[in-house]
């Protein structure tokens, strides 16, 4: 380029070119040259590996050539005996751990350093700790530490497989709202953003093994796209529990070597890593003078597409990578002297990637042997997502280092790989490696292919030669070093002396400048002085032998350490300062900068001491002019404390069971004549047949265990005579409850030549609750017979029969609450043709002891005699009977069963048979089944578990005791409607009753009596106007006088009106009340009518109503303070027992009163008929049925399933339409093209059910279509969150319209007879979630309309649905925890729920499985009467829990602290697990967030009733401060109830003001009052003098 310029110059002079002409060409040259892909400078780097805790161990092992794959650490086997116990289905078997490449430790984290509780740490999935810390440790690295990156435009890109899921969580205590933000996948990243406040992108990747790879590249395409400055980019990957996973047994290696490209490769090992690179331009990387490690030239991704295999490698795909990521490095290919492989040791991939490589390399030159391989792998195994990581650092490393080191294992070269032919040798003795031309730089590939098919290439580059910048001089230099904790500053210091000692031609003013600019400033701070490098390394020799003292300034070494207490604090300890005396520190370290000169010793000196007590320096400023580069040093050495939850129980023995110790059928018990008794007695902690083996929620011993107990018998009866089983039927299932013992009896009693069998059981008696009645599970005959040989089967012919159609065997399809265990993880293939089914099974080696115990597995005979059930038959079948079972042989662990159907004579649908051959894998038959009978079970009993139902029930009242006097008592209601007798008793009582009528706008009419209307405006003057008058009760009851026609035809007004005098006012009464700070006891009691069917003769029903009552559970959930009740009346109860509820009232929520009779909800088993019939619901066929939010997750499945019943037409309603702008358009188009292909039609409408005009418009549209609607799904919804004191009327009722006035429209509208109106509601109706008001709300007029639709005639259902895991809004929102009253529901039993429903005849159910421990807690809120015997198992005593956590109390020099500060030390340390409790240290310090804090407040709101609110533990966030509030509020919580009585009831007046003005003047300099007491009295003198 100078050349072509030196002559375009030399044309110029000699006129042959003139200027304007010149200039052209110059610019074109110049936009020629500048590359299309900005470089991406590398300028921080972190990471642990196998066998290395940070990058420089990590380059020794590289060096050294170390293996580091070995044993699991034995320091980390104890960690996972609660993984042992929760996640292995078989606590007895014998564990071994398989070789790996392992961290030493993942427990050990920095709670202090990054402002976490030890409790939150704790529930914190290692992966997150880890990586957060190793983040931090990139950034230090870079020079950018401390606070350099807050609030910066700074990308996170992270990659992590997510194959194994979450083991952590299995650990964790899943109620705790902390479980979920520990372990939540797209967290991972964001805690990254969240703790630096960083503003780009925040993205976590899944690419299987190339996820870290990607990682990387998406990062240099953000910063190239300018999404972010800088960004951090990083892999992770641990594995907690390092079991053999069959799955991947095909890659796995045998030798337990990993060798990369050699002859004897057989597979790969898997390790452990993690990773973090911080990257940014590198043009402003040189302009900044960051240290730089590498260059990244540039990437390129693809996908394998389709191969030969999903997991397949693709050669093509991954020529066409390396080309194209070249093309994009903007490099000539035969510079590249080092490619870092994928290289897994796999006997299909390596040949293919070398292929691949080289002919890539031929399309540009035809050079051999020029470019070294390797493969890191072969030290550290193959580390899945941070694989690409540790190849890039590798890489990285050796382009700093200028060596190449060796792969490990690499003896004989892979026969199908032509090393000598090729451009690339491979690199297995340690090299130099060196530039083949001095201008051209070192340069390396990195590849990285995931099992996913995606495929990374990058292109690294050596770091470019910096240029020394003058540097301004100076006589004396200040190095710093500060950290959270003496004992970290002191390995700091030792850190600093080991670097200075082993590296050569450190720059002194480069190291301090980056020491004082790229690290933080903490409470910990020493500054030395010194003139040399040699001074530095004196004094740092001095310290760590010698640490230094608290206020030490002598010979150039400062020492302080300074902690901000409140103002309030009058013993200040040494080092303790108030944000007062600090920002006068910052001040005088300002101006002492701007002084200083540069020379003054003196000055120097001065900086210092300011410093070490607290000052703020900056050092940017005081390294000015600059020209200092950033330099790579000792990163903060973070404290490694261990979190780790404790296992529930001591581990077990591992040894297995013996057959006499499991072994069936047991001890024989009794024999006489003919007649032969067994017992044994089974377990689900001890038997994994049953903890294996569970259908419909029920543990249960499978037929073939009872196949299996027969033949057992047989055998110790006849001995060694061959024998079968006849006529043998299952009666009963063998169920049994967990934590409860069954006692089973096999009864032989011998007939003529043969033997009867009877296996019986029962509950063991004593068990509370359980039937003790026995139960006759199975009979059937064992019959001895001579034994001619059994027949041979020709296997090759079979396989190689055309008509096989494979089916993938997925246990989660199976219908009903099922699951199975590891062991029944046995089928290696499945096959159907016509009447004919093979299967192939083969049990796990881990299992293999198995048959000391069993002759015929149980787990392989069940799928091998009932796959066709599981997974090929529609509907679902169980064993009913069979005619005979005869036994010629032994089984093996691997064998095949074939299964062909019998004819079925007449219309039998209900039952299918099969005759069944059992042989082994050369065709030798060794049993054989004959008429083998499977029996439908109805839809009613697969889905029966799921169905539960709110009853009522009658419940005298109980006197409690309540004194209607204690207070002033609200009451929103009008005295000339219903309440006005209510009214009149409690005057009678003589209750103060302050009265506030519904009208146009806010006024004050009485002393005790108000009028608002429907502003918040009005209700916020009300509880300002009401401060000091001793409310105690509050009686909401406008929904007596709303009408009680608002859900009636023609009447949207009147809903939206009722709305307003009912829910719309209860939001606003409750936001107020928090807003005014209304810290007492309220007792928040709603009244409405007709809200519930009890009696099915109520006058009228108003589902408004049941929607208000929903929104008191909300408020009782959100505000401790406020205890609320709802009560339902009709139109003859009498007053007088209304008011001696309310005065009475029981712990229970929800009651109801008709006729003078007491009801109360009760949530219990569904009691309804049920459909016996396994036909699929009535639908009409070319009938429309409308479904709302109908391209929704839920809708969609919703649609497909009822078109698979028949021929359907759909009306799909959603606020998109196909247009949704969620990322989902293509499974949402797959789906609708599958509906028509079933032969249904289909219709997308794009409409808002709250509008409606374009609801009638759509309606019309379908109907002229389609004919007239027979069936209407309502589905649509929108979720809501947010306590309700943060939301705006227009916010809640977003969430509300589309399932209020949303329902009311649609049943307006569709006036033609239906099949049924179901809509979707939730189980949250029942929960009372915090933060979920609007929501509860919304489903809770759900729940009411149903009722009203069967009183007009339509077949109304509402079904209250538990979270679906798979698809619908819990899933979109992260909300999928199973920490709910229920378990996440499968969409395959959600769909057969529905099937249900429709087919049965009912108003409401709730759907899902129950979490027993969440429901008892609901039932303990009082939200929700238990019905008996729902909750506690049979003979399960309920237990307590109690939090105790030891712990000190620190931050006051003599020791001494009153009541309150010992009780609030004592909640926060059992609550965030702290050891010690300091009073002034900050909440928001220690590690407490929102979720914490709610978890304070019930635990204080126990303590300290009625005085705190969920904001004061910010506003007052240590537990001085928070201690000195609540003395406050008591003293004044005093002084109120003396001014009461000595004022009259008018509103306060000036004089009586000034009184109180001057009593809190007095009190201001003995801090029992604070000056917001003082506003807030200013102000209401303010307001009275205005009216």
């Amino acid at each position: 380029m100078k050349e072509t310029k030196k002559y375009i110059y030399q044309q110029i002079k000699d006129q042959q070119l003139s200027v304007d002409k010149s200039k052209v060409i110059l610019k074109e040259i110049k936009q020629a040259s500048v590359k299309k892909h900005k470089d991406i400078a590398v300028i921080g780097m972190a990471g642990r590996f196998p066998g290395a805790s940070n990058l420089d161990e990590y380059w020794n092992n590289l060096l050294n050539e170390v293996d580091c794959i070995g044993d699991f650490p034995e320091g980390r086997q104890k960690g996972v005996e609660g993984f042992i116990q929760k996640g292995v289905p078989d606590p007895l078997q014998k564990i071994t751990y398989e070789k790996g490449g392992y961290l030493e430790q993942i427990d050990q984290f920095d709670s202090g350093y990054f402002k976490i509780s030890n409790k939150e740490s704790e529930m914190m999935d290692p992966i997150q700790r880890l990586l957060l810390t190793t983040v931090m440790e990139s950034i230090e690295d870079a020079g950018y530490g401390g606070s350099r990156m807050v609030s910066s435009r700074t990308g996170v890109f992270i990659g992590r497989d997510h194959t194994v899921g979450n083991m952590y969580t299995h650990l964790l205590d899943q109620t705790d709202e902390l479980a979920l933000t520990g372990s939540y996948t797209g967290i991972l990243s964001s805690r990254i953003s969240y703790f630096l406040d960083l503003k780009g992108p925040s993205i976590v990747l899944d690419s299987a093994c190339s996820s870290g790879l990607l990682a990387i590249h998406d990062a240099c395409q953000a910063i190239r796209n300018n999404e972010c400055d800088m960004a951090i980019a990083g892999g992770v990957c641990l594995v907690f529990f390092p079991m053999k996973n069959p799955a991947f047994g095909l890659v796995e290696s045998k030798l337990q070597l990993l060798k990369p490209f050699d002859k004897q490769a057989d597979g790969t090992l898997w390790g452990e890593g993690i990773g973090s690179l911080l990257l940014k331009p590198l043009d402003k990387a040189i302009e900044d003078r960051d240290p730089i490690h590498a260059v990244i030239k540039g990437s390129a991704v693809n996908n394998d597409g389709r191969s030969n295999g999903l997991t397949a490698p693709n050669a093509l795909a991954q020529e066409e990578l390396f080309t194209q990521a070249w093309i994009n490095a903007e490099i000539a290919p035969e510079t590249i002297g080092f490619y870092e492989a994928h290289g897994t040791g796999t006997v299909l991939g390596d040949p293919i990637e070398v292929q691949s490589l080289s002919n890539a390399f031929r399309k540009y030159t035809s050079k051999k042997q020029f470019c070294g391989i390797g493969s890191v792998k072969s030290n550290i195994g193959h580390l899945a997502a941070a694989s690409g990581i540790a190849s890039v650092m590798k890489a990285i490393l050796s382009l700093k280092h200028q060596k190449l080191v060796s792969t490990l294992h690499f003896d004989d070269p892979n026969p199908f790989i032509d090393f000598v032919g090729s451009p690339i040798y491979m690199v297995n003795k340690l090299q130099e490696w060196k530039r083949v031309q001095e201008d051209i730089p070192l340069r390396a590939g990195i590849s990285s292919f995931g099992f996913s098919g995606t495929n990374l290439h990058l292109v690294l580059e050596e770091a470019p030669v910096s240029n020394k910048q003058d540097q301004a001089s100076r006589p004396y230099h200040v190095f710093t070093v500060s950290a959270k904790e003496k004992t970290v500053l002191l390995e700091w210091v030792s850190r600093y002396l080991h670097h200075i000692q082993h590296t050569g031609d450190v720059q002194l003013a480069d190291l301090c400048y980056t020491a004082a600019t790229g690290r933080g400033h903490y409470a910990y701070r020493l500054a030395l002085i010194v003139r040399d490098i040699q001074e530095l390394q004196e004094k740092l020799h001095r310290l760590a032998n010698e640490p230094p003292i608290m206020g030490q300034s002598g010979d150039g070494i400062y020492y302080g350490e300074f902690k901000i207490v409140p103002e309030s604090k009058k013993d200040k300890s040494t080092g303790e300062t108030t944000e007062s005396g600090l920002n006068l520190l910052h001040e005088q370290a300002r101006a002492a900068l701007a002084a200083y000169s540069g020379q003054n010793i003196q000055a120097v000196s001065d900086i210092c001491r300011l410093y070490v007590q607290g000052a703020e320096i900056d050092w940017e400023v005081w390294y000015q002019p600059g020209g200092y580069r950033r330099i790579p040093l000792p990163v903060y050495p973070f404290q490694r404390t261990s979190f780790w939850p404790q296992a529930d129980h001591s581990p077990r023995s591992r040894t297995l069971l013996s057959s006499s110790s499991e072994g069936l059928p047991g001890r024989k018990v009794l024999e006489t004549y003919q007649q032969s008794v067994y017992e044994v007695e089974l377990r689900v902690e001890e038997q994994w047949l049953l903890r294996e083996h569970r259908m419909m929620g029920y543990s249960i011993v499978p037929a073939t265990g009872l196949i299996e107990w027969a033949r057992q018998i047989g055998r110790s009866h006849v001995g060694n005579v061959a024998f079968g089983l006849q006529d043998f039927r299952f009666i009963n299932p063998l169920i049994v409850g967990e934590r409860e013992g069954h006692q089973v009896h096999t009864l032989v009693e011998q007939q003529d030549s043969q033997l009867r069998l009877q296996i019986a059981s029962r509950a063991i008696p004593g068990n509370a609750g359980s039937n003790n009645e026995w139960s006759l599970n199975a009979e059937g005959k064992i019959i001895p017979f001579k034994h001619a040989g059994a027949a041979r089967v020709d296997i090759q012919q079979l396989l190689e029969d055309n008509e096989w159609e494979q089916f993938e065997p997925d246990f989660d399809s199976i219908a009903g609450d099922t699951a199975f265990g590891p062991r029944w993880n046995n089928i290696q293939q499945l096959s159907q043709s016509n009447d004919r089914v093979l299967v192939h099974v083969k049990l796990g080696e881990r299992y293999a002891e198995d048959f000391s115990a069993y002759g015929y597995h149980p787990a392989l005979l069940d799928t091998g005699l009932n796959a066709v059930t599981m997974f090929i038959l529609r509907d679902l079948y169980l064993p009913f009977s069979f005619k005979k079972f005869t036994f010629y042989d032994s089984m093996p662990d691997s064998f095949y069963s074939y299964l062909c159907r019998r004819e079925a004579g007449g219309d039998n649908k209900e039952t299918i048979s099969y005759d069944i051959s059992l042989f082994d894998e050369q065709g030798n038959v060794f049993a054989e089944v004959e008429n083998y009978t499977l029996k439908k079970v109805s839809a009613a009993m697969v889905t029966k578990d799921l169905f539960h139902q709110l009853h009522w029930v009658k419940e005298p009242r109980q006197a409690a005791g309540r004194n209607m006097t204690d207070g002033a008592v609200l009451l929103f209601g009008d005295e000339r409607g219903r309440a006005g007798e209510l009214i009149r008793l409690l005057a009678a009582r003589g209750a103060e009753v302050i009265r506030v009528h519904h009208g146009g706008k806010y006024r004050q009419e009485q002393d005790s009596s108000y009028t608002v209307g429907n502003e918040e405006g009005d209700y916020q003057r009300l509880f300002a106007d009401l401060q000091g008058r001793n409310v105690s009760r509050i009686i909401h009851s406008y929904a007596l006088d709303a009408g009680g026609e608002a859900a009636g035809p023609g009447n949207l007004q009147a809903l939206q009106a009722f709305q307003a005098k009912s829910i719309q006012s209860l939001f606003y009464t409750v936001k107020s009340l928090v807003q005014a700070k209304y810290k007492q006891e309220i007792d928040l009691v709603l009244l409405g009518q007709y809200g519930f069917e009890i009696t099915g003769h109520e006058e009228a029903l108003e589902p408004c109503q049941t929607a208000f009552f929903n929104l008191g559970k909300a408020v009782a959930a959100e505000y401790p303070n406020v205890s609320c009740r709802s009560i339902d009346l009709d139109g003859q109860t009498e007053w007088t027992a209304i008011l001696e509820e309310i005065e009475d009232g029981q712990d229970v929520y929800q009651v109801a009163y008709r006729g003078n009779e007491r009801y109360v909800q009760e949530f219990g088993r569904y009691t309804g008929e049920w459909v016996q019939s396994g036909q699929p619901p009535e639908l009409q066929e070319d009938g429309l049925y409308l479904i709302t939010g109908g391209t929704g997750g839920i809708g969609l499945e919703t649609a497909r399933y009822l078109s698979s019943r028949n021929k359907i037409c759909l009306g799909l309603l959603s606020r998109g339409g196909l247009n949704e702008t969620d990322g989902k358009q293509s499974r949402r188009m797959e789906i609708l093209k599958e509906i028509e292909r079933s032969g249904s039609r289909v219709m997308v409408c794009p409409c808002d059910v709250t509008d409606e005009q374009k609801l009638a418009a759509s309606l019309a549209k379908l109907r002229e279509t389609f004919g007239p609607v027979k069936g209407v799904i309502h589905a649509a919804g929108i979720a809501g969150s947010g306590f309700l004191f943060t939301k705006s009327w227009p916010d809640f009722s977003r969430v509300t319209k589309p399932k209020i006035e949303g329902t009311y429209l649609l049943h307006n509208l569709i006036e033609e007879p239906l099949d049924f109106f179901m809509m979707f509601s939730s189980v949250a109706t029942l929960e009372g979630s915090p933060g979920q008001g609007d929501y509860i709300v919304a489903n809770g007029y759900l729940d009411g309309f149903a009722h009203y639709l069967r009183r007009q005639g339509v077949r109304g259902t509402t079904l209250n649905w538990a979270a679906w895991e798979e698809v619908g809004m819990a899933v979109d929102y992260g909300a999928v925890t199973g920490s709910g009253i229920c378990k996440p529901l499968k969409t395959h039993e959600a769909l057969a729920a529905v099937g249900q429903a429709i087919a049965m005849d009912c108003s409401q159910v709730m759907i899902g499985s129950l979490n027993l421990d969440m429901l008892e807690a609901v039932q303990e809120g009082s939200f929700l009467r238990i019905e008996d015997g729902l909750i506690r198992r049979p003979g399960v005593p309920k237990t307590a829990v109690h939090d105790t956590f030891p712990f000190t109390i620190t931050g006051r020099a003599d020791g001494n602290y009153n009541e309150i500060e010992q009780a609030l030390s004592r909640i926060w340390a059992e609550t965030m697990h702290l050891p010690s409790v300091n009073i002034y240290s900050s909440f928001l310090d220690i590690g407490g967030d929102s979720l914490i804090a709610t978890q304070l407040l019930r635990k204080l709101e126990i303590e300290f009733p009625g005085i705190l609110d969920l904001p004061d533990l910010f506003t007052y966030s240590s537990v001085a401060e928070l201690s000195g509030y609540i003395m406050q509020q008591r003293d004044r919580q005093q002084v109120k109830p003396a001014e009461s009585a000595a004022a009259d009831r008018s509103p306060a007046s000036g004089d009586s003001l000034d009184v109180q003005l001057q009593s809190i003047m007095n009190q201001l300099t003995s801090d029992e009052q604070t000056v917001e007491d003082l506003v807030e009295l200013l102000s209401q003198r303010r307001n009275r003098i205005d009216e």
